[in-house]
């Protein structure tokens, strides 16, 4: 399509149209369905649940394992999926309501601090909320997890991790109750509790990874299949061929059976595989996403991008101010951008670009991220050996950038236009790379910036 000095502004998204809306809309249509087909396409074997299972695990009564399965994939849950108090004085049960409570969006505070209370002299987040009982090894390690998740560390950390590691067994692993036998779905949850306590490079988790992998030829039940696939990628540890024994248990609906032979649904085993796979799919776990979900004071969960903003964090892409806010009205430099989206794609690692100098990057704090995006051919100067860093980054300058970062550069060169953007944006449209709000010549804000990098995954 080419662009007519005569075209129209949608208000607050697209601007093109030479004749009608209406025909915009249709070709908009049309490009969301063809760009849905393009995606799903790409993206292969990824994990998707049947409505039916869905609606299953995110309808009300459940449970809360239901909950936060849902929760890591981003599915809606009603306000009365879970009661508002729970009635016991279990601390493993408070654990796993405080985790399903905090997916609902409640103030968990109230729950964490019952968890705190309960720790004892020795370190252990006893087995009841009333400090008592030193039996249940899993009573500690969800209680360890669930307190990462409220973002609340107002516990001795120490002496827990010291008390955790004083209950791994002699084969590394670990049993559900202190002096029983080591269990694969157990070890699999201490190793996430390690994780929680950002001690996965120790000897202790190094063990209890060893006796995972020792165990896992032998085993059956897709449930401790899960579990041990989520311990392993969250530590690093890719596994194809676990993923592939574990994703043979997955039934046509996408959801999961606790036996390869009874091919049945089975709650515990589809919340456990929701939780590793999209682990896996996304790069972080339910337990980080928790973790992060209420972090900035100026970003509520039903503001503009927040979904897309809290991914780019949970990836490590971005980041909030010492202040705890995120300030997303706030505008995006050129640099800012570059090193924005050089993360996004994991090119962080890779060599800058020699051959092409900017005078105005010398010693600026972004110099080697911009000459990564320059090397990638992803970004360009704005001439006269100049790259404005510190200029703000426009509409048009992100839809280019990601044009190029998806490798549409043919497509974008078939469009002729009045504006050197008008390309860019037609290919963009055609892909569904256009994000809420975008105006070519107008800054983009930080919020926008989230909105438009989500369109790369």
């Amino acid at each position: 399509m080419q662009v007519s000095p005569g075209s129209v502004r949608l208000p607050g998204f697209l601007f093109y149209s030479e004749n009608s809306i209406e025909a915009v809309m249709v070709l908009k249509k049309l490009t969301a369905i063809i760009t849905a087909i393009i995606m799903l396409a790409a993206q292969g074997p990824a994990y998707a649940l049947g409505e039916d299972t869905a609606y299953r695990l995110s309808s009300e009564g459940a449970g809360v394992w239901g909950i936060i399965a849902s929760y890591s994939a981003d599915m809606g849950m009603p306000a009365n999926a879970l009661p508002q108090s729970l009635a016991t004085n279990s601390t493993y049960e408070q654990a796993e309501f405080l985790m399903a409570s905090k997916a609902l969006g409640r103030d968990v505070s109230a729950i964490a601090g019952i968890i705190k209370r309960s720790q004892m002299k020795n370190g252990k987040l006893a087995d009841f909320t009333d400090g008592t009982g030193e039996k249940s090894v899993r009573a500690h390690i969800w209680g360890i997890i669930a307190l990462y998740s409220a973002w609340d560390n107002g516990y001795d950390k120490s002496s827990a991790l010291r008390w955790l590691k004083t209950k791994q067994n002699s084969d590394g692993g670990f049993g559900y109750e202190a002096g029983k036998p080591s269990d694969i779905k157990t070890t699999s949850e201490a190793v996430l509790a390690f994780k929680a306590l950002g001690i996965e490079s120790e000897e202790a988790a190094a063990r209890a990874l060893s006796y995972i992998e020792a165990k896992l030829p032998a085993e059956k039940n897709g449930e401790k299949l899960a579990w041990a696939f989520f311990a392993k990628h969250s530590m690093g540890k890719d596994d194809q061929k676990l993923y592939e024994r574990l994703r043979s248990y997955e039934l046509p609906d996408g959801s999961y059976s606790l036996s390869s032979s009874n091919k049945t649904y089975n709650y515990a085993a589809t919340c456990a595989a929701l939780l590793a796979l999209k682990e896996y799919e996304n790069g972080y776990s339910v337990f980080k996403k928790l973790h992060n979900a209420d972090m900035f004071k100026d970003l509520r969960r039903t503001d503009y991008a927040y979904l897309e903003v809290m991914e780019l964090v949970n990836r490590g892409i971005a980041s909030g101010y010492p202040d705890s806010t995120f300030r997303p009205s706030l505008k995006v430099t050129r640099a800012e951008f570059a090193k924005f989206l050089v993360y996004a794609l994991g090119y962080e690692n890779s060599p800058a670009r020699e051959s092409i100098t900017f005078k105005d990057l010398e010693d600026h704090w972004a110099e080697k991220t911009v000459y990564t995006a320059v090397g990638k051919k992803l970004i360009n100067g704005i001439g006269k050996g100049r790259f404005a860093p510190d200029q703000n980054v426009t509409g048009a300058q992100i839809v280019a950038m990601l044009v190029r970062a998806k490798g549409l550069e043919g497509i974008a060169a078939r469009f002729e236009g009045e504006n050197w953007y008008d390309g860019y944006v037609s290919a963009a449209i055609r892909r569904g790379l256009i994000y809420e709000g975008f105006d070519p010549e107008t800054s983009a804000t930080r919020a926008q910036c989230a909105k438009a990098l989500s369109k790369l995954y």
